[in-house]
């Protein structure tokens, strides 16, 4: 007798592996999720920190960032630009001085890096002496 098929044994086995893979992968989009989530935000904090760069080159007001627990605060003069809340997750240690603030050149008035923890990674936002750029450093 020739067979041309499988056995209900290998089917169910194979039944098994793939509901197995099913049931796994959920967990595995929700952690590239979140790690694709973390990096946006940095993303979205580097450009705000250029924007202020750039705002400070071309007003006489005061321009400065200031963080707080869940959220960071772009302010002009005394008046709030933009309040950004951080993501589930991250917490930003700006190391007792909660504000970055700008010269009339665009760089930075007091150099510092700043430590953002993700649930996956450490980050170090470094502003770098005699430059008006941030770079992200991931520790």
């Amino acid at each position: 007798m020739i067979k041309n098929g499988f056995t209900l044994i290998e089917l169910l086995f194979v039944l098994a592996i793939v509901s197995i893979i099913i049931l796994i992968s959920p967990t595995l989009k929700g952690a590239s999720l979140k790690n694709i989530q973390d990096q946006q935000f940095l993303t979205v904090l580097q450009s705000d920190v250029l924007y202020l760069q750039n705002l400070s080159t071309t007003t006489e007001d005061n321009v400065r960032i200031t963080f707080s627990n869940n959220s960071y605060t772009l302010k002009k003069g005394e008046a709030d630009i933009l309040n950004r809340y951080y993501p589930d997750g991250i917490t930003v240690n700006t190391r007792e001085n909660n504000n970055i603030k700008f010269k009339v050149s665009g760089t930075i008035v007091n150099r510092k890096t700043i430590v953002i923890k993700t649930n996956q990674s450490t980050y170090h936002l470094v502003f770098p002496l005699g430059k008006g750029r941030m770079n992200i450093v991931e520790v």
